[in-house]
């Protein structure tokens, strides 16, 4: 294989496995932020609660 070719897969590789971190920070970000949201409303439940 050509070192050009060698290199532009090597390039893509890295692209392609950069994608994969981009989407899984996303997935991350999306699961803490229904974590938090779903601790906030059981906080305020229960603050009511008490009321």
């Amino acid at each position: 294989m050509p070192e050009d070719a060698v290199e532009e897969d090597l390039l893509n590789s890295i692209d392609e496995v950069d994608d994969q971190i981009k989407n899984f920070r996303q997935r991350v970000r999306a699961v803490l932020d229904a974590a938090q949201a779903e601790g906030t409303r059981r906080n305020e439940k229960e603050g009511s609660a008490r009321r």
